[in-house]
């Protein structure tokens, strides 16, 4: 074969290639995504793995789902003899029902309806991906409200309560120029280069007091800027990064379990949220309670301690 046989352009070898390449990186993007953080955490917290945030993480899985498309479309044009032959008899040459395509139709059409009506294996693999996500950390300074990045600075601080000139004093002591007030918060904290929650948490005064980590038997929280483990041995040291808990949050734990923490009767706790409006069994997770009443999950536990009532 002379050499310029071997260099000619081959669209048909590029397009498979590029498939190829491209699946390989669906693949990738998707299993990240299938691990990730929910939103409200991701981008709080300012979630990054191998250095990329959720955002960038799902923008190559978009843009390497599209190239995948449209090099599938080129991939069907280069080979569109051999997939008609596929719904052609061998004998007649004519277009006839034949295994090779009604088998994968009838499958795909199967597989969607199954995972439509929420049937195993496929709603098993919805509800792992569902625990995946809910196991990550909750922030230790809880967003005031869903999606609070993008509250402008004066919406933020009105939140927090905290008045617009105690937060500038609180930012300027942390080295941060004072920004406009209505400056997107998630573009100060980024321009910052710290996440929203630290930017938070600087505003509200949950930072630069009560550093650390909690250790101990009792529960810590991380409102309020301090360390408040129940148990004689809880203890933070001054020169941790973070913002003060002890342990585990409330979140992970079941209603009754939290009940019992904190001294409250499991059927009073559950007619304190009832109260609320919202519906809670013993057995359930204070962040799955939150979830599903669309609360967040220090709301809950105030409720079910009698702080918000």
């Amino acid at each position: 074969m002379s050499e310029s046989s071997e260099n000619k352009f081959s669209g048909r070898a590029i397009t498979s290639v590029f498939v190829t390449v491209a699946f390989i990186v669906l693949v990738v993007t998707g299993l990240v995504l299938f691990v990730t953080p929910p939103g409200r955490v991701a981008n709080w917290t300012n979630w990054k793995l191998f250095g990329l945030t959720k955002s960038q993480w799902g923008a190559l899985h978009i843009v390497f789902g599209a190239g995948f498309l449209i090099a599938s479309i080129f991939h069907v044009y280069f080979n569109w003899k051999q997939l008609l032959a596929y719904f052609k008899s061998r004998m007649t040459r004519r277009f006839t029902f034949r295994m090779q395509w009604i088998a994968p139709t009838a499958i795909c059409l199967a597989v969607a309806a199954a995972t439509l009506a929420e049937l195993p294996p496929f709603v098993t693999l919805l509800d792992w991906n569902e625990r995946i996500k809910n196991s990550w950390e909750e922030p230790a300074a809880p967003a005031p409200v869903a999606h609070a990045e993008l509250l402008t600075f004066e919406q933020l601080c009105a939140e927090a309560n905290v008045d617009l000139e105690t937060a500038k004093a609180r930012l300027a002591e942390h080295g941060i120029p004072a920004p406009e007030n209505d400056a997107i918060a998630g573009e100060i904290a980024k321009n910052a280069e710290m996440s929203p929650e630290a930017f938070y948490g600087i505003i509200a005064g949950q930072r630069g007091q009560g550093q650390g980590q909690g250790q101990g038997q009792g529960r810590g929280q991380g409102r309020g800027g301090e360390s408040a483990a129940g148990g004689e041995s809880g203890e933070h040291s001054e020169g941790g990064g973070g913002y003060g808990r002890a342990g585990g949050g409330p979140g992970r734990k079941t209603l009754s379990q939290y009940s019992a923490e904190v001294g409250v009767d499991e059927q009073t706790a559950i007619e304190r949220l009832k109260n609320a409006g919202i519906e809670a069994a013993p057995n359930q997770t204070l962040r799955e309670i939150a979830e599903k009443s669309g609360a967040e999950p220090y709301k809950v536990s105030d409720l079910i301690a009698g702080k918000s009532e």
